[in-house]
């Protein structure tokens, strides 16, 4: 059987495939989740969730804890990216001259 390499494009589909399936679960779209259970979610480490939110990868808040609306991460991810636009973490960083 031959396979075949897994592309962005191709990681993409799965992820969100798999985040629809998984936000189906959940009762009403609008409740919020922690960082761990939209890492059991995403299928990431809890540590990656924090990083994405810190650094505004996904949509959220942080009152005391994070909290995330798995709605507003489906539209997120879902949405069309541009391939040369500056990454959130790189914009963020400072630029020694």
């Amino acid at each position: 059987m031959k396979s075949t390499p897994l592309t962005a494009d191709i990681v993409r589909t799965i992820v969100r495939e798999e985040l629809e399936r998984a936000l189906n679960i959940v009762a009403a779209p609008e409740v919020t989740v922690d960082a761990n259970e939209l890492a059991r979610i995403l299928n990431v480490s809890t540590d990656t969730v924090y990083r994405m939110a810190r650094t505004s990868d996904i949509p959220g808040h942080k009152l005391g804890q994070w909290r995330l609306w798995p709605s507003e991460v489906r539209a997120h991810i879902s949405r069309p990216r541009d391939p040369w636009q500056q990454s959130n973490r790189s914009r963020a960083r400072k630029r020694i001259t």
